[in-house]
């Protein structure tokens, strides 16, 4: 008990710490995702986002986790709306500018869902962000569907259940590794959440211990095994032509979705690095494009497994169907390129909305360079922005002011920060915050509601991990502020040698009256017994003195 209270207390100076930081803020944006825990209760998981008024930079941080009641769109937003109440925010509707959710219709419908809503509850500001990484996965999805990606998958879903599923096959499959000199994983599950990652994961394991699983799969033939014509039809699909060329390209192509997906992930990202890496992915795959154009026999995959006599071989596997698999991979390979391209313009082609826009201002690096092109970069962008968000900006904010200052902070930075080795587009506006705030008061607070837009769910599917860490079904009766607790220290709490307990023990002992004569600081008591003699009858009543040593 005692250690739970303890938490609590841990807790308690963590959430007051946080009230401080947001009663400083001007502005921020919520995170919210919904999950099933182990008691197999719906929970709603919020975090919050806003720039830290005392160093500059953009901080997210683990706000709420509420039992949901009504998983409709009204009962979410009345959650939301209970969430910052309990947290005594009473000012949050001025404050909160964006909601980032995944893109399920109870969140994004466009009449009825919980941005609309929140919205039509005098809030017509408001920026509903549906998850990059979700659109990225959903993007690749589309891009693929109806390919060979569908039997490449199918194969390595087989591939993962054999092996799953038999500890005897598994177990086989590691000693012919060790004889090989090979280190072989079991073959991962191809299908999951996280589409692009599990696939590339499944792949890579795959394409390593590729020699090893044909060699196994062959001595099951070999030996007539329970599931002989499963293992054939597995093994002339992992032996062909089509099949290796199609795996060794697809890993090149899931790479460079994955790397933009990780960036997408990192907590401290904001979104000029967004922009930037979704920018990237792009050039990368016109460059892949360019390529595949101007090879044929001379591509980088049929280079790896093509012999001179024309015949193929894979980890000293010999390739059957090599005219037909290498027709087929010739035919299809920019295709691949050329739809995941139009599929991720599709997803994200409505970034090109008012605030998006805006925010490419951010970006410095994409700044023009000729003076005259400058004074001018930006500027109906920015005007644009505080015209949106008119309703919630300080009423001291003018226009022509906003405009003015604007134009000479992008002289300063363009002749002060720009050319500062290794100087980020945050690490400029983080400068600006701190040490010039005062200067650009009223241009910095624009540009304070788009470093804050959300943009990615990431962090809250981490916490619902976390969350299944902390209420396991051993633990399935924690109550929810309890588990609050234990997930706020878990994420926001600081590392052990960073830790002050000083506050946290003054918590503990201030909360309720604890045991007599316990104090949590001071010099030591001593006490004494005084003995009284009630003169009317022979009772001693016993009075204990204190007094300090």
């Amino acid at each position: 008990m005692a250690c739970k209270e303890f938490t609590s207390c841990i807790h308690e100076v963590l959430e007051k710490d946080l009230k401080q930081l947001l009663s400083k803020t001007q502005f921020f944006s919520i995170l919210t995702d919904g999950s099933t825990d182990s008691s197999i209760s719906e929970k709603e998981l919020m975090y919050l986002i806003f720039v830290d008024p005392k160093y500059g930079s953009v901080k997210t941080e683990f706000f709420r986790i509420k039992s949901v009641p009504d998983a409709t769109a009204a009962g979410l937003k009345s959650l939301i709306e209970e969430a910052f109440g309990e947290f005594g925010l009473e000012s949050w509707k001025q404050q909160l500018i964006g909601i980032g959710a995944d893109g399920a219709s109870v969140n994004m419908g466009a009449k009825q869902g919980l941005v609309v809503k929140m919205r039509d509850d005098n809030m017509p500001w408001l920026v509903g962000v549906h998850c990059f990484n979700h659109r990225l996965e959903l993007a690749m999805k589309d891009a693929l569907q109806g390919t060979f990606m569908d039997d490449f998958s199918s194969l390595l879903m087989l591939l993962f259940y054999q092996y799953n599923n038999s500890p005897k096959k598994l177990r086989e499959l590691r000693e012919l590794g060790e004889v090989m000199q090979v280190a072989v994983s079991k073959p991962k599950k191809a299908h999951g959440t996280r589409w692009v990652q599990h696939k590339l994961d499944a792949t890579k394991v795959l394409i390593k211990g590729y020699g090893v699983i044909v060699g196994h799969l062959e001595n099951l033939v070999v030996i007539s095994s329970r599931d002989q014509s499963k293992e054939q039809g597995i093994l002339k699909k992992l032996k062909s032509f089509k099949f290796v060329a199609h795996m060794l390209y697809f890993k090149v192509l899931l790479e460079k979705v994955a790397r933009l997906s990780l960036a997408w992930q990192r907590n401290s990202i904001e979104l000029p690095a967004v922009m930037a890496a979704l920018r990237n992915l792009n050039t990368e795959l016109e460059e892949l494009e360019e390529v595949e154009d101007s090879s044929t026999l001379t591509h980088p995959v049929l280079t790896s497994i093509m012999k001179d006599d024309g015949s193929a071989e894979y980890h000293g596997i010999e390739l059957r169907d090599v005219p037909q698999g290498k027709a087929h991979f010739l035919k299809h390979k920019k295709d691949y390129i050329t739809k995941i391209k139009a599929a991720c313009g599709k997803r994200f082609e409505n970034l090109t909305g008012l605030v998006f826009e805006g925010a490419k201002i951010l970006d410095t690096r994409l700044w023009p360079s000729d003076m005259g092109e400058l004074r001018v970069y930006g500027n109906e962008e920015i005007m644009s922005v505080a015209s949106h968000f008119k309703d919630i900006l300080p009423a001291e904010i003018d226009p022509d002011t906003l405009l003015s200052q604007w134009k000479e902070l992008k002289d300063f930075i363009y002749h002060n920060m720009m050319s500062t080795a290794g100087s980020t587009p945050q690490d400029i506006w983080q400068k600006v915050h701190i040490h010039y705030a005062i200067n650009y008061d009223q241009v910095n607070t624009v540009i304070n509601i788009l470093r804050v837009l959300p943009f990615s769910n990431s962090v809250v599917e981490r916490c619902f991990s976390t969350m299944n860490k902390v209420k396991t079904d051993w633990r399935a009766h924690l109550g929810e502020k309890t588990l609050e607790g234990l997930m706020r220290v878990k994420t926001s709490g600081p590392a052990v040698p960073d830790f002050d307990s000083k506050r946290a023990v003054d918590e503990f002992f201030f909360m309720k009256a604890r045991r007599p004569h316990v104090a949590p600081y001071g010099p030591n008591k001593k006490t004494k017994d005084v003995g009284l003699l009630n003169s009317d009858s022979p009772t001693v009543i016993v009075v204990t003195v204190v007094t300090n040593s």
